[in-house]
């Protein structure tokens, strides 16, 4: 079926599957923008969700940080997968964490989220 329709057999290129982009675009924003034409919108296609990581840290860092903010530190959930520490580790992010997790009754825990929330609140947005 790939060699009937002359289908690329590698490799989908570096930004991914085109398509694939544009959908995911159409799915994330539904109607609420113009995905086709609005130039805010960007989208590429990851091999992996590490590798989707790694790519917004360092977008993050690169892009974000150097024209609009002065701070590096990044609010991961804890618990969370022990590599998503190294991935931002490596893109020169201060890893911060937050709670969301009663590790005694193994449910979410809204005072403790509220809690970091409220520390972020004042720490970023202080009057």
């Amino acid at each position: 079926m790939i060699i009937d329709k002359n289908m690329d057999k590698e490799y989908a290129g570096i930004a991914g599957y085109n398509k694939f982009c544009k959908l995911a675009s159409h799915l994330a924003f539904k109607n609420e923008m113009n995905v086709e034409s609005d130039e805010r919108i960007a989208s590429i296609q990851t091999v992996s969700g590490t590798g989707a990581l790694r790519i917004i840290g360092e977008f993050y860092v690169n892009i974000i940080m150097n024209k609009f903010m002065e701070n590096k530190d990044i609010w991961l959930p804890d618990p969370t997968w022990p590599n998503h520490l190294g991935i931002y580790r490596e893109t020169s992010l201060n890893i911060k964490r937050y709670n969301y997790y009663d590790k005694k009754t193994m449910k979410f825990d809204l005072n403790n989220f509220l809690d970091t929330i409220n520390v972020y609140l004042s720490l970023y947005y202080a009057e």
